[in-house]
């Protein structure tokens, strides 16, 4: 740890030394601006290209330390580390080529350092390629994009029932907030075509299958693996249709995969100058999470094809309704509060989780295979309860200028447990900024977040903009 400490300090000075002047600050006046009406699906889009390129580059170190718990109920699978260093170089660079050509590339390269895991090890290096396609703009207003793609979808912040790419999509970030998972996470490989209207926009999407799909990561893949295997691990399609009428922005979706055919559908209005409603919808018939991760787990080699020990409260498939609800409030002071409630149909019960308690804790032998199905939800980024609410605070310029706060929250309304964050950023200069997370759990040992192998932990994130 203290050759990777030093390395990095090293690298830091580098930057320091050699870099060049990051790209201007952007407008504060978007921190004003409600998070709902940015991530609200818009049929706009320029048509001619007002630079030739862009870039942005910067060096970042996140180290992470975690305080554990002694008195789970259920093991956790593996050893836990305590303290983690990650650095990581990220690259975001925009090609246009002719005006109705351009490339992009959107990659990120990372080196960790934690318990047990060496530095010399292949486990300590990772690449993660998110993005890289090529963008053609036709006549009509029709664009056409090929390549790896991150596809967003959904109107809320703490979690999209729409955003149908979502799943295995996950990389390693100092926030658990689902907002900064949504910017930062691994593309898909597709072809996607975009049909711009005056008050209306048509999208389609082809994802091809070009990797069985691949076990959960328990260990570290390949330096410069793809993952295909988690992010094209099976045939996908995507049409959706975005409006306007009366005040609203609708969206309508239809995605086809390995579990079925989704419904979906967003909505959003502006209620007033700093109130903004917003809801989504999706419709699957489908197994339960507890079943789906199961048959997962089977066809990856994971677990046992006999016959599971966890009890399934349901053996078939129906229709499995997601939906999220929520509001963004904006005060004069560049303070936004969302506050959001989830229904996630095929999740836990209150019972369901119970039995998870109490089956682990009687049978240490399935213990694996419980938490198993926490991991897998976890991958597929959905929760693991049917009902949560979260509630997201972010305020820019707080106290002083540069200094932004925030907090997430995600709390479980059956037992009262939470997952909670809080955030401080300040920017020192264009080129150098400081963050600092510190994450708690709220709940006893038989509560969902409770029943975690940790309590607390706490983030220390380094930005320098090259």
């Amino acid at each position: 740890m203290r050759q990777f400490a030093a390395t990095t300090a090293l690298l830091l000075f580098s930057a320091c030394a050699h870099a060049a002047e990051p790209p201007a600050s952007p407008d504060p006046d978007l921190a004003t601006i409600p998070q709902a009406v940015l991530s609200a699906p818009t049929p706009t889009r320029s048509a001619a290209p007002v630079a030739s390129s862009d870039s942005r580059i910067f060096l970042e170190s996140a180290l992470t330390s975690w305080s554990m718990q002694n008195n789970i109920l259920v093991p956790a699978p593996g050893v836990q580390p305590t303290l983690q260093e990650r650095l990581s170089l990220d690259i975001l660079q925009s090609e246009i080529v002719t005006p109705m050509l351009r490339f992009s590339f959107s990659d990120r390269l990372n080196a960790f350092a934690q318990d047990g895991v060496a530095l010399s090890s292949s486990e300590s290096l990772r690449n993660d390629l998110r993005e890289a396609f090529a963008s053609i703009e036709m006549p009509s207003q029709t664009f056409i994009e090929v390549g790896r793609i991150v596809l967003r979808n959904g109107t809320a912040l703490g979690y999209n029932p729409t955003d149908f790419f979502r799943p295995r999509t996950e990389v390693n970030l100092a926030s658990i907030d689902p907002s900064a998972s949504r910017e930062n996470r691994l593309g898909v490989l597709m072809v996607q075509g975009q049909k711009l209207f005056d008050s209306a926009a048509v999208t389609v999407a082809f994802a091809p299958e070009v990797q069985h799909a691949s076990p959960l990561v328990t260990v570290a893949p390949a330096l410069f693996d793809p993952r295909f295997g988690q992010t094209n691990s099976s045939t996908r399609f995507l049409g959706s249709v975005d409006f306007k009428v009366a005040g609203l922005n609708p969206q309508i979706l239809v995605c086809q995969d390995e579990i079925g055919t989704h419904f979906g559908a967003d909505l959003s209005y502006v209620v007033s100058n700093s109130v903004v409603g917003y809801a989504e919808w999706s419709g699957c018939d489908s197994g339960t999470l507890s079943r789906r991760a199961i048959s997962f787990g089977q066809l990856t080699g994971k677990l046992p094809t006999e016959i599971p020990l966890i009890p399934q409260s349901s053996i078939g498939t129906q229709f499995q309704n997601d939906v999220a609800v929520g509001a963004s409030w904006t005060s004069s002071y560049r303070l936004t509060l969302n506050l959001e409630l989830h229904y996630h149909q095929s999740g836990f019960t209150q019972t369901d989780f119970d039995r998870w308690i109490n089956l682990g804790r009687s049978n240490r032998l399935a213990a694996q295979e419980l938490w198993f199905i926490r991991e897998y939800a976890m991958d597929q980024q959905e929760p693991l309860i049917q009902r949560q609410v979260f509630v997201r605070v972010d305020w820019q310029d707080a106290f002083v200028q540069y200094l932004n706060l925030g907090l997430v929250s995600f709390v479980n309304p059956f037992d009262g447990s939470s997952l909670t964050q809080l955030s401080a950023q300040y920017t020192i200069s264009k080129r150098w900024t400081l963050g600092m997370y510190v994450g708690h759990i709220f709940g006893g040992p038989k509560t969902e977040k409770g029943s975690v192998p940790w309590s607390t932990n706490a983030v220390f994130q380094i930005v320098r903009y090259l």
